[in-house]
């Protein structure tokens, strides 16, 4: 067995600022940094129920951060603009993984999401099971295993959900990330795309953007949204018409 853990570390670093910040009395840098290495401790337990729940006794683990700048600020200026500055210990967190972490991946130019999807189609294509820890429901775009740090739930997400959860991104748009969707469809809309081929799914986000007077246009929002699974990987529609065929094949062929 061939094991791959990808690791959300941005998620543990912002669950422990959260932590640090909402503590009864004020901490010391130091009072900090033990938190934050008691969160890596109960993170590498989580590590090891994953690995004896695959019977894998050596499966290769790296750490995913965000590091300096984002391609998608260059498309959309507004990108994350809303989003409050990060706390003063949250650069006390990164400096000390950055320094003292092993098999940690640090994005540069994108995102630590990018660099799960880049990393975890490279290695599922080479015949390793692949398991992403995280609670971002955007990664659930990514066909693998999906391990919820907050509920520990472990949950498989095949190739036809994790195109549909894009395409219902696309309709609802991202708030968190100040990403416009289509106009007066929300969640309990974008759902209809479930009961829906991807052929269709597909045709149906691109109906709704074509006919409705939207802030952004299709492509550039879904090149915002998209995971990329290579690197400096731009979402073009005219592609997406043509790979969705290869989509909808594979899918139809793991259903027989």
């Amino acid at each position: 067995m061939k094991l791959l853990i990808l690791v959300d570390y941005d998620i543990v670093l912002h669950r422990t600022v959260f932590s640090c910040n909402n503590h009864p009395y004020p901490l010391s840098d130091e009072e900090k940094l033990k938190g934050l290495a008691f969160a890596h401790r109960l993170l590498l337990v989580k590590i090891k129920s994953i690995s004896d729940s695959f019977k894998c006794t050596k499966p290769k683990i790296l750490y995913m951060l965000s590091g300096k700048g984002n391609f998608r600020k260059d498309l959309y200026p507004a990108y994350k603009t809303h989003r409050k500055q990060k706390p003063d210990c949250f650069n006390l967190f990164k400096d000390r993984v950055e320094s003292t972490l092993n098999n940690l991946v640090l994005s540069f130019g994108q995102e630590a999401d990018d660099e799960i999807g880049i990393y975890s189609a490279y290695y599922q294509a080479k015949g390793y099971e692949v398991v992403i820890m995280s609670i971002d429901s955007d990664l659930k775009m990514i066909s693998c295993h999906h391990y919820n740090l907050n509920k520990d739930t472990m949950e498989f997400v095949d190739k036809e959900t994790a195109i549909k959860n894009f395409y219902k991104k696309l309709l609802t748009g991202d708030v968190a990330d100040n990403v416009p969707g289509v106009k007066r469809i929300g969640k309990i809309k974008a759902m209809k795309v479930d009961s829906m081929t991807i052929l269709q799914a597909w045709d149906h986000v691109k109906q709704l953007y074509s006919g409705q007077n939207n802030q952004l246009p299709l492509e550039l929002v879904a090149q915002l949204l998209w995971v990329r699974r290579k690197p400096f990987e731009y979402f073009k529609i005219d592609e997406h018409d043509k790979d969705i065929l290869v989509y909808s094949d594979e899918c139809a062929k793991l259903k027989e």
